[in-house]
């Protein structure tokens, strides 16, 4: 329920007004927007800038899209944060698009990211 009464003050801002039915509705269509262009060859590879519920950005596909429509694993982000301390160096192995990469950067002296795909890895931006 944070997750959507974030949003909805972002609207609200924006002088956009949703109740939390309309932003369902708003969220339903375009998952569905997305899960139909995610299936189409050559569209679903093109690249986004999406945004998480804490504002960090991502470079990703559209077939990732999923990824940012709710909070991505919520309870190993909070594991994470809560047992690190400011001198702790991260690995993240298999770091895809960066999720950790970049939501932990802040958390950890350093951070080392290991990416076995090679397109992913040309497209990894921080």
């Amino acid at each position: 329920m944070m997750h959507l009464n974030k949003n909805l003050k972002l609207f609200d801002a924006l002088g956009m007004r949703f109740d939390g039915y309309a932003y369902n509705m708003l969220l339903h269509r375009l998952s569905t927007i997305f899960e139909f262009l995610s299936n189409i060859p050559f569209i679903r590879d093109l690249p986004l800038v999406f945004a998480d519920e804490e504002g960090f950005r991502f470079y990703a596909k559209i077939q990732d899209w999923w990824r940012f429509s709710k909070p991505f694993e919520p309870l190993t982000y909070k594991f994470l944060t809560s047992n690190t301390e400011s001198s702790d160096i991260f690995l993240d192995v298999g770091a895809h698009i960066g999720l950790y990469t970049i939501r932990l950067a802040e958390e950890f002296q350093k951070i080392h990211r290991f990416e076995g795909l090679v397109f992913l890895i040309k497209e990894f931006i921080l």
